[in-house]
């Protein structure tokens, strides 16, 4: 029961709060104990937040992710834990999130109530609108980059702003675009009613515009006077192809679908009897249809032959245990 409501809180995903880490790092503050202690603070406190919107979109969802292969196993979509546990829990973690932002003053309360008001809407209403859903994600990273320097008392340069911005619509296009291909237009729309007006085409575009746009605004960033005199260095240019290693490698991640053997006992998913999963599966696999994940068939592009050996085509049963993030 205690696991099931750990899960609940998904601590695996607080590392998308590091990014409240920004403000020290850049703000030439790294080496102050106090400073450094404020933003550590700052980041429980939005891991917190960040938590609570997770519990409550869940409760919200819970109808839409039991249609999910991945998502119906979440503890309330399965049952193991109830929409009251839940509600308890997302109580209890609005008080600590409430005094942990009043703790660090009332601009970043402001920063942290902004933040919350913009989750909460995004559940509610915004989710259904094409690139709006997309891009209320990617302002809820840039309120966790401004709340981290607000917290220390420093000011964020606007190109990490426009830089954050921009990828955070990178991870969100592409995690749109996994979603599209893994469940299939039909099946993705009464998942996720954005993903109707969405296409795999369409968000290639978009992830180009926006890969271009990031590593553009970088440059613009590293080569600016102001930031050579606050960092101290006029080399920050350098960075500069370790930014687009980054970027390109993380675009062709979103374009891969891979399922992971070492996930299985964690995500409690099954493999068949020889446990070989398929260790890359294309962007150019548009058609690839996953007729059913518990059923005894499963239909791969006949192109995936790995060692002579097709899952689906033997008939095992199939679950998915991971997909995307890993390119091979």
């Amino acid at each position: 029961m205690l696991a099931d409501y750990l899960k609940l809180l998904r601590p695996a995903h607080w590392i998308k709060n590091v990014i409240v880490f920004g403000g020290l790092i850049f703000g030439g503050l790294a080496r102050e104990p106090h400073s450094a202690l404020l933003a550590f603070y700052a980041f429980a406190v939005f891991c917190a937040l960040a938590s609570l919107v997770y519990v409550v979109n869940d409760i919200f969802d819970r109808e839409q992710d039991k249609q999910h292969p991945l998502k119906r196993n979440r503890p309330i979509a399965s049952g193991a834990v109830s929409p009251a546990g839940a509600w308890a829990l997302a109580s209890a973690l609005a008080v600590a999130a409430l005094f942990g932002s009043l703790a660090l003053g009332q601009s970043f309360a402001i920063v942290a109530a902004a933040y919350i008001v913009l989750s909460f809407l995004y559940t509610l209403i915004l989710k259904r609108y094409v690139i709006i859903d997309v891009m209320i994600i990617a302002i809820g990273f840039v309120l966790r980059a401004w709340a981290g320097a607000v917290a220390i008392d420093v000011r964020f340069d606007t190109g990490l702003f426009v830089c954050t911005f921009l990828l955070a619509l990178f991870l969100g296009f592409g995690k749109r675009r996994h979603e599209l291909i893994l469940l299939g237009k039909e099946t993705a729309s009464s998942h996720r009613l954005s993903l109707k007006s969405y296409s795999a085409y369409f968000l290639d575009q978009l992830m180009g515009i926006v890969t271009a746009s990031v590593v553009v605004v970088y440059i613009m960033y590293v080569i600016s006077p102001d930031v050579e005199t606050k960092l101290g260095s006029e080399y920050l240019w350098t960075t500069t192809p370790f930014v687009l290693y980054g970027v390109f490698y993380g675009d062709d991640c979103f374009r891969v679908l891979v399922v992971q053997f070492k996930n299985n006992r964690r995500r409690g998913y099954t493999f068949p009897k020889d446990g070989k999963p398929i260790p890359y599966v294309t962007s150019r696999m548009e058609r690839l249809k996953i007729i059913s994940i518990n059923n005894t068939k499963t239909d791969w592009p006949s192109h995936l032959n790995w060692s002579g050996d097709i899952l689906g085509e033997r008939g095992d049963k199939l679950n998915i245990s991971g997909i995307g993030g890993v390119c091979s």
